[in-house]
């Protein structure tokens, strides 16, 4: 029964009903325990969990008549539904059971039956604890946010209202800015928070439109420390909930960082982050805490860092001393800030403990019922609720016909509708945080041009995301790659795989990680589970060895095998960030199920590169605006797209281990204040003697970011030439080796060539010249004609006018009548296969043109 249908059936098993006296609430219960005598009989894995339906019958078929067509009620047969009260089942097979069903009138009190049992794969408590919450709106005693759960709209907040909390002096966007370091978005969203949560302001519920790398954990663990600070007087409390233990442990770490500890966080053992533990009141822990320790040496075995070793090690002698777990709990009652799922929010020990306010993160990201159980249980007074609609809905079961007209709104789940999105409609207060701090700005631009109407900003240049991957041929693997795969989606099952596609990603995959790109810093995402798996299996076919890869340096990371590569469905990475994502296209452009929010979700977890394996051809003929624009990007930039009859051999062999790191671009980034050198008064002098003035400022850095950034010969020798590299020599020997060359390769020498000596060098020339010197609008208006200037070959002029005008980079350069292709030479034409079509002649237009002679419209940056 469990090969075929994931049910295990039990033959002695038996139901025990008894009575008993609870003296903290004075009245007389009935418990129903159930007991599987033959549950150590059963092979294979063991895994029972609170809420687990169980099928349980007198008979052993299951089929019985109806009770009203017995005579003998008491000994009629019976069959019914229990549901698992406890975490599992003990050793000996006991678990409290709650009737699903009318109770058989064979189950008098203190009473037993003999029964047979089926446990199901279906767990219910979720659904269970939703519903009986739901119903608790109807009692005499309404949750105070009832008028909010019901839609009903709130009044308008005036400007003058408004500006009461925005320019408070304690919780007024300056003063949060100030202590927080927020941008001006996170600030008004968390000074309205803090109006609802104190009082000042009548509207309950503030909502936080939170994109993706928009700082939203940052923005919550302000608003909580504030808040908390705020609420100490009155004795208020703050609930953080989510729908994943991931989701709550990512904002109570963050609170850590920000060095706030009056927190405790309730959740089962098991599911808890390591570093959160020292603050947790586990879910199943009993008063002397023994249940949990072998779980906890269990994860021990399994630790893998330095720091989570140390962590489980103390929690497991915490556990262990008479006293602790006792004083952990007692916390409960006093704690100002508490940390939980929403569905561990109905846990015993916070029963009838009331909170002020509760936050939701991923609120976008759950049904309405379960955001509603932490808001309904704790009687809060305030909501704040962060998320984004625009990215995955709840993960609902639904029929396929329903998958299949996903489109179509009228079909859709009526369980999708969230909690957000409804208050949202309703008029409640909404501020959305603009600034994006995780993708490069040429992978941002898409996100933002097809799902959020254009209003995201950049928190982040190009020089923060430089590339990883240098290419031999000449430049860097550029943020998207299109590489062109002519393979065939194969059928497995409900699902898809693609042979071609897994092959080419299990060997950039390899590529990279031999580059020495950690493999926690590489994921792959597919569309479909089959995929996933075929690529998994590639990747461990063509791993030639399995050792741990630490970051030199940091005896904190944790160990990762080249295997530990993630590789899952879209789903999995929500809420997750890779400096490399690599995107297997099978079957994507033209399903249905490739819903905008899910693809949006895909496209915006790569830092720095997005590798795209798949048929062009299918991302041109779905139409969707998402997949025309990674497409016409990558075929706008060097070495962005790759054709199918490109070599997999020939192109990964052209890679290699970038040597520029992530060095910020000193005129790129506005925010940035070099340093002034103590003897800057002489330095000033030397450099009015040499006659360095704006333009020869402009020509020296442009030629410092080729020559560093994309390796550009020309630029170095620039460099070596200027008459200014004299002064940086003697201010800055560490750059040069012995010989008095830079050296290029050395990382320290790179960041203190493009940090250090370039900020003192502008610092002159806007103490000189006036600050808007130092900016790149004033300097490419001044010195260079844009058109000519976004041609560079190297892709850095592009890059420049990308971070100054924003649409002027992608939009011209892919209309312009020069388009760099990629660098692949004719030898890389060959196709991986016997059959493929003669490829098209593809040029390498910045190493030498058809008479053999450079381009020489690039001698000068």
């Amino acid at each position: 029964m469990w090969q075929r249908y994931k049910l295990r059936y039990f033959t002695q098993c038996e139901i025990t009903s008894r009575k008993w006296f609870d003296k903290e609430e004075g009245k007389e219960k009935t418990f129903i325990r159930m007991t599987v005598h033959d549950i150590k009989a059963i092979k294979g894995p063991k895994i029972y969990a609170k809420g687990d339906l169980w099928v349980v019958s007198t008979e052993a078929s299951f089929n019985v008549e109806p009770l009203r067509t017995v005579g003998d009620r008491y000994r009629a047969p019976w069959v019914g539904v229990v549901q698992n009260e406890w975490h599992g089942l003990n050793q000996n097979g006991q678990t409290e059971v709650r009737l699903l069903s009318p109770r058989p009138p064979a189950l008098g009190d203190n009473s037993t039956m003999k029964l047979f049992a089926i446990h199901s794969s279906l767990n219910a408590f979720s659904e269970a604890e939703e519903i009986a919450n739901i119903l608790a709106l109807g009692t005499n005693e309404p949750s105070p946010l009832i008028d909010c759960v019901l839609g009903i709209p709130p009044r308008v907040e005036l400007e003058e209202e408004q500006e009461l909390y925005l320019k408070d002096g304690d919780i007024g966007v300056s003063a949060l800015q100030r202590r927080f370091k927020l941008n001006d978005d996170q600030a008004r969203a968390i000074s309205g928070a803090l109006a609802s949560a104190t009082g000042i302001s009548n509207l309950p519920v503030r909502l936080v439109h939170g994109p993706f790398g928009s700082g939203k954990t940052h923005t919550i663990a302000a608003f909580v420390i504030k808040a908390a600070e705020l609420l100490k007087a009155s004795n208020g409390r703050i609930m953080i909930s989510a729908h994943t233990n991931v989701a709550v442990d990512r904002v109570l770490q963050k609170l850590l960082e920000l060095g706030f500890t009056d927190f405790v966080r309730v959740g089962s053992v098991r599911k808890i982050d390591p570093t959160i533990l020292p603050h947790s009141v586990h879910a199943k822990t009993s008063v002397h805490g023994a249940s949990q320790v072998k779980e906890l040496q269990a994860m021990l075995a399994e630790a893998t860092s330095a720091r989570a070793k140390v962590i489980l090690q103390q929690e497991i002698e915490a556990l262990s001393t008479v006293g602790k777990v006792a004083a952990r709990k007692a916390l409960l009652k006093k704690c100002l800030v508490v940390g939980v799922t929403t569905y561990s929010s109905t846990h015993k020990d916070l029963t009838d403990k009331k909170f002020d306010v509760v936050v939701l993160d991923e609120c976008s990201q759950m049904t309405e019922p379960s955001s509603l159980l932490p808001v309904i249980r704790t009687r809060c007074k305030s909501v704040v609720a962060v998320g984004d609609p625009h990215q995955l809905y709840p993960v609902l079961e639904t029929v396929r016909e329903e998958i299949e007209n996903a489109s179509s709104q009228v079909t859709r789940n009526p369980l999708q509708m969230t909690l957000f999105s409804r208050l949202s409609k309703a008029g409640y207060p909404k501020v959305t945080l603009r600034t994006q701090y995780r993708l490069h700005p040429m992978i941002s631009a898409i996100p933002n041009k097809c799902y959020y109407d254009g209003m995201l900003l950049d928190g982040v240049d190009a020089m923060d995301r430089a590339s990883l991957i240098d290419i031999s041929t000449g430049g860097v693997l550029p943020p998207i790659v299109w590489w062109d795969t002519n393979g065939v989606d194969e059928k497995e099952g409900q699902s898809k795989l693609n042979v071609a596609e897994a092959n080419r990603v299990s060997a950039i995959l390899h590529r990279l990680l031999d580059n020495g790109i950690s493999a926690e810093k590489i994921g792959v995402i597919a569309f479909y589970a089959a995929q996933a798996s075929f690529v998994t299996m590639k990747l461990k076919e063509c791993l030639k060895s399995d050792e741990p890869y630490v970051a030199e340096g940091d005896e904190d990371d944790e160990s990762f095998a080249p295997s530990d590569v993630q590789v899952s469905t879209v789903d999995a990475f929500q809420g997750q960030e890779k400096e490399v994502i690599v995107f297997t296209l099978c079957g994507a452009p033209m399903s249905s199920f490739t819903t905008s929010e899910r693809l949006n979700v895909a496209i915006t977890r790569a830092k720095r590169h997005l590798i795209v394996v798949g048929a062009a051809g299918m991302g041109q003929k779905s139409g969707v605006e998402a997949w025309l624009e990674i497409l016409k990007r990558a075929r706008s930039t060097p070495n962005g797209y790759l054709p199918s009859s490109a070599r997999t051999e020939c192109v990964l062999g052209k890679w290699s281990a970038s040597a520029q790191g992530t060095v910020p671009d000193i005129i790129l980034s506005p925010g940035f204040e070099p340093e002034l050198s103590p003897s800057f008064a002489s330095d000033r002098q030397v450099l009015l003697r040499l006659g360095f003035d704006q333009r020869a400022y402009w020509s020296f850095y442009c030629a410092a970011m080729r020559a560093f950034n994309y390796n550009h010969d020309k630029s170095r020798d620039i460099i070596a030439g200027a008459p200014v590299i004299r002064f940086i020599r003697r201010s800055y020997p560490q750059i040069f080796d012995s010989s008095g060359d830079v050296k290029w390769r050395s990382t320290k020498a790179r960041k203190m060539f493009t940090i250090d000596a370039l900020g003192l060098l502008r610092r002159f020339i806007e103490h000189e010249y006036g600050e808007d010197w130092g900016t790149s609008q004033k300097l490419i208006d001044s010195f260079e004609d844009r058109e000519d200037f976004e041609r560079d070959p190297t892709g850095f002029g592009w890059l420049c006018l990308r971070e100054v005008t924003g649409s002027v980079g992608a939009e011209r350069f892919a209309s312009a009548d020069f388009v760099p292709t990629s660098e692949a030479s004719d030898d890389d034409l060959k196709d991986d296969s016997e059959d493929a079509p003669s490829p098209s002649p593809i040029t390498a237009p910045y190493h030498s043109n058809d008479s053999g002679s450079e381009d020489d419209s690039w001698d000068r940056p």
